[in-house]
């Protein structure tokens, strides 16, 4: 009866342990991954169609026999290429650092990643990190194709950077995770939700996919104004 006991007091202390440690991890990562994930959007998409506009090369891809809303079509892609492949990068930079990282709030080296991640919880990871960083490309998109100059593009994304790293700052103040399923279809605060829930083994596939649809949705009223601004010749040629 005592093994048993023991037994159990050690079971409990293990699963205490393991989600103080996530609690660390959801407090820290969500920041950080987050800030890599919009300045890599941010270095990418920031010079794309605002550059142009410096340089007066935009209005000859303007007279191409292609419709605007398919030159539009493919800044997105190609920029989204190399923000998915800076995504990537990062994912597998947090994969690799994970065990120092619990080994600093003071997990086992000998367990995979301090922690016991299964592969559904780097895939959701991904999942979430895929379109965040598609649509913090939309966003650098538009602020691009709204400024006239680079400089000018870069002053305004400085304030939506420090939107974006608010809300995620603001994650640190608190351990506890929300599971109303309305809060994961906020734009951006989504997000950091569902970071913070993953690594702290408190996701539901239910709104670990409300924040991935709903981010999508946003993704897509971001690409529909995109083309819109490609469409108005204001927009297009004020330099």
């Amino acid at each position: 009866m005592n093994e048993l006991i023991i037994f159990d007091q050690k079971v409990t202390d293990v699963g205490d342990t393991e989600k103080a440690q996530g609690r660390f991890l959801g407090m820290i990562l969500p920041m950080i991954l987050i800030i890599y994930l919009f300045t890599g959007a941010m270095s990418v998409g920031m010079e794309s169609v605002a550059g142009e506009k410096e340089r007066g090369t935009i209005a000859t891809l303007l007279v191409t026999p292609i419709k605007r809303s398919e030159l539009a079509i493919g800044k997105i892609i190609s920029i989204s290429i190399i923000a998915v492949l800076s995504s990537i990068a990062s994912f597998l930079g947090i994969v690799a650092v994970m065990p120092q990282l619990t080994q600093m709030s003071g997990g086992d080296e000998n367990i995979i990643g301090g922690l016991k991640y299964q592969v559904g919880d780097y895939l959701m990871l991904f999942g979430i990190m895929f379109v965040s960083v598609l649509m913090f490309v939309g966003l650098v998109l538009i602020v691009s194709t709204f400024a006239k100059t680079t400089k000018q593009a870069g002053a305004l994304t400085t304030p939506l950077m420090l939107v974006v790293m608010g809300i995620s700052f603001l994650n640190m103040f608190s351990m506890e995770v929300s599971q109303n399923p309305l809060e994961y279809l906020i734009p951006v605060y989504n997000i950091v939700l569902a970071l913070k829930a993953i690594f702290q083994f408190s996701i539901t596939f239910v709104n670990w996919l409300l924040a991935i649809l709903s981010t999508i949705i946003f993704i897509v009223l971001l690409v529909f104004l995109i083309q819109k601004m490609f469409k108005s010749e204001k927009i297009m040629f004020s330099r």
